[in-house]
């Protein structure tokens, strides 16, 4: 994702330094990142095909609660 300009939230290797990610935001959106303990990375659905079965196998899982208030957050936020 950083080499097209997107890196992720929290990611230590590809993602921006956090003193220029929070440069200019407003507080509460710069409280929110800083704090943030990981990477801002989920999959809300993955699907394969059984390689055995060829079944179509299909798995969700709802976003975790801190990725769930970090996305609010950034969606809340009034970033000029």
């Amino acid at each position: 994702m950083a080499s097209i300009g997107n890196p992720l939230i929290g990611d230590a290797v590809y993602g921006a330094s956090r003193r220029r990610t929070l440069r200019g935001l407003p507080p509460e959106l710069a409280e929110a990142l800083s704090s943030f303990p990981r990477q801002a990375l989920h999959a809300m659905t993955l699907g394969f095909v059984h390689p055995v079965t060829g079944e179509v196998m299909r798995f969700e899982a709802a976003p975790p609660e801190d990725f769930a208030a970090l996305r609010a957050a950034l969606t809340e936020a009034e970033v000029p």
